[in-house]
């Protein structure tokens, strides 16, 4: 199966999904900020320090080098679309990751 995008997600011991960071056939990753988290730095600090599973929406479960593999560098090397400048709400992190607190699954 052919799979254009793919939404990935923070899963608790209870179950519920906070989504992180969706990859699109062209795009650079765009990474779902939140009141904790809102750069990579972050993001990787709060996955170390919790218990939550980083899942995609196919149910496929990920290691920290595995979620880097996959979506992290997910553009590396190649000319990918940029989210920034499309709406005023995209920005960067300090590693040049593209952010949004907009909902966009």
């Amino acid at each position: 199966m052919i799979k254009i995008g793919t939404n990935f997600y923070l899963r608790n011991n209870e179950g519920e999904l906070t989504h992180i960071a969706k990859t699109s056939s062209g795009w650079k990753p765009l990474f779902q900020a939140h009141k904790l988290f809102s750069s990579i730095k972050h993001l990787r600090w709060y996955w170390d320090n919790t218990n939550e599973e980083i899942v995609d929406e196919y149910g496929n479960e990920y290691k920290w080098k595995e979620f880097t593999d996959r979506v992290i560098n997910f553009a590396d090397d190649v000319n990918f679309q940029t989210h920034i400048g499309l709406h005023e709400r995209y920005f960067s992190d300090e590693g040049g990751y593209e952010w949004t607190y907009d909902d966009f699954r």
